[in-house]
């Protein structure tokens, strides 16, 4: 029995309820487990394959680099499992590794991007000013799900704002570790200084453990925009080309569908103005 990683893609707004795995709903670890077993490239008891996830994601989250884990009875074929998946979720690419590998606590680094449409009024250079100050160590309870009994301190190493075009931007984010909800906080706050609702200065506030939490918390961002990018382990994965180009036809796809829904909203506002 040899032990692999695979790279995984998921649409995260698609019909699935969440990343772990639950008996009466549809999940990504669920549905993936299923293509494996079905696909005979995994033994039917995930805890003897040891299937395990790089991160968990919130529910209408997606990823296009998520990495799994699992030990196999055979070579695995991406093809094969994809061929028992559905065209929002694809195997992309795999990596043997050590039996004791751990997605989840070998990760070197974690890189999320998150895609937002932003108002013409909002100010970008103030946003991507206040961006600034979440780079480096910093106690992020206040940026946290809700209050951990671990430590809250991690460590950003880069953080990136982009102006897309069509009032649209995209936030990258780089980190060792993050805590559940932190980024969708971050690019909330960062909202919010772009739309004059808080200042930049005050996000410096809520790092220092000393200064009392905010009544309201921290705003989130909707999960619907966030995709974690990719997972770095030092080691490189075996892309399958055949799986790439499938993924890319299904994303032109749904990109396609997202483009002719804008082009309705641009004309029902049009004429709603004319009204």
């Amino acid at each position: 029995m040899q032990r692999y990683a695979f790279k995984v893609f998921y649409d995260g707004t698609k019909p699935f309820y969440g990343l772990q795995r639950q008996p009466a709903f549809r999940t990504v670890e669920g549905e993936l487990v299923r293509a494996m077993i079905k696909s005979r490239q995994m033994s039917s008891d995930p805890s003897v394959a040891r299937f395990s996830s790089a991160g968990r994601t919130d529910r209408f989250v997606s990823a296009l680099g998520n990495v799994f884990a699992a030990n196999v009875d055979v070579e695995p074929r991406p093809a094969a499992i994809n061929s028992k998946l559905g065209d929002d979720i694809r195997v992309w690419a795999r990596a043997k590794v050590p039996a004791s590998f751990d997605p989840r606590r070998e990760a070197l680094r974690r890189h999320y991007k998150y895609f937002a449409y932003v108002a013409e009024q909002m100010d970008l250079d103030l946003m991507i000013e206040a961006s600034k100050r979440f780079v480096g160590i910093h106690d992020f309870r206040s940026f946290a799900h809700r209050p951990s009994k671990s430590s809250s301190v991690r460590e950003i190493f880069d953080l990136l704002l982009t102006r897309l075009g069509d009032n649209f931007i995209c936030i990258s984010i780089v980190g060792d570790s993050f805590l559940r909800k932190m980024i969708r906080k971050i690019v909330g706050s960062l909202i919010h200084v772009g739309s004059s609702l808080l200042e930049p200065a005050y996000i410096e506030r809520l790092f220092d453990p000393k200064y009392p939490l905010p009544k309201r918390g921290v705003p989130a961002a909707s999960p619907e925009g966030l995709t974690l990018w990719d997972v770095d382990y030092g080691f490189p994965f075996e892309v399958d080309r055949y799986a790439v180009v499938k993924l890319q036809t299904s994303l032109v796809k749904s990109l396609t569908m997202l483009v002719a829904k804008k082009a309705m909203l641009h004309q029902f506002r049009s004429l709603s103005e004319k009204e």
